[in-house]
């Protein structure tokens, strides 16, 4: 069947998905600090050959993170009821 909660209610299909995503938060931590210094270090030009799509101040950088937060807030991600 199904995982159950601390009730011992059977949880929704939807619910279980964002318990494992939940479960899953280390990992995606490290992603997010992989991907944000390889942002910051190709387009602070620090790799030849590489041309900088988004220069100091990084301004798509900074974009993308103001609308990740709500968006990963919406979809329950950062819940920490469980």
């Amino acid at each position: 069947m199904g995982e159950r909660d601390s009730a011992g209610a059977f949880k929704s299909g939807t619910r279980e998905r964002l318990d494992r995503l939940h479960r899953g938060k280390g990992s995606r931590s490290r992603l997010h600090v992989v991907w944000f210094g390889a942002w910051v270090t190709i387009n602070a030009g620090a790799i030849r050959g590489i041309r900088p799509f988004d220069p100091f101040p990084f301004p798509f950088l900074t974009m993308t993170v103001s609308l990740e937060a709500p968006v990963r807030n919406e979809g329950g991600l950062d819940t920490d009821d469980a």
